[in-house]
């Protein structure tokens, strides 16, 4: 079967984006960072399996200033809102993983399916899409093979393998890309066991790469064939990418 890619993740940046969900009945929001001493990182980590904050150089750093937990009270799917730092006016809502197997990725689609269809973030601004290519079993190493030839090198994080040029340095504003065994991922974070062998190839596109478009254009031809073109540039196949709505 030919690989197509997928959205696995969306981030929306507007000013006031948590007023979405304090006038929506279905959801309700908790501050776990703010001002003062709001600061609960243990209710952080139970929502999204991951610390708040990281350690560089031996302290504590956060990439946010500000940040949310938004639950849905029919499912209890959290998702988070975030201001950062170097964005102090805008607020960023993030829909991580809705091509994830798993039941929480379908209500967490089914939320985000919703708030496009009532055109609540039209207007928003664009600033991350995901795309996921999975395979059953390895990916094939002419990908691989390619991907480096692009002047890209793999570097490991964890169980994470990401490919990054020189000039990328430690972070890249455009794209990154980076693969990882999604079915070990998934027994790992979710207890979830899909039975086979799923490797994902994944491509970041930030905020850079994504400027310029709104939320009414995730399924645009201008920016999915932007997309299609980027990723086949990179590991020289044609990949599709399917429509979300």
């Amino acid at each position: 079967m030919k690989p197509i890619g997928v959205i696995d993740s969306l981030n929306f940046t507007d000013e006031h984006l948590e007023a979405l969900f304090i006038f929506h009945g279905n959801y309700s929001i908790n501050k776990v960072k703010g001002k003062g001493d709001i600061y609960k990182p243990n209710e952080w980590f139970e929502a999204f399996k991951k610390p708040m904050g990281k350690i560089k150089n031996g302290k504590l750093y956060f990439p946010f200033i500000e940040a949310c937990i938004i639950t849905d009270k029919g499912s209890s799917v959290k998702f988070p809102l975030k201001v950062y730092a170097r964005s102090p006016k805008s607020q960023t809502v993030e829909f991580a993983g809705v091509n994830g197997y798993t039941e929480r990725s379908e209500v967490l689609k089914y939320n985000l399916l919703e708030l496009l269809s009532q055109k609540r973030l039209d207007h928003t601004n664009l600033t991350r899409c995901d795309i996921s290519i999975d395979f059953i079993g390895e990916i094939p190493k002419s990908i691989i093979n390619n991907i480096v030839k692009s002047g890209r090198e793999p570097k490991q994080v964890g169980t994470t393998i990401y490919y990054k040029s020189v000039s990328e340095k430690k972070s890249n504003p455009y794209f990154d890309i980076k693969i990882y065994n999604k079915t070990e991922q998934l027994k790992k974070m979710y207890g979830v066991d899909l039975g086979k062998e799923v490797w994902r190839l994944e491509f970041c596109f930030k905020s850079s790469y994504m400027k310029g478009f709104k939320g009414s254009d995730i399924d645009s031809k201008k920016l999915t064939e932007k997309m299609e073109r980027t990723i086949k540039k990179v590991i020289r196949k044609s990949i599709k990418i399917k429509p979300f709505k």
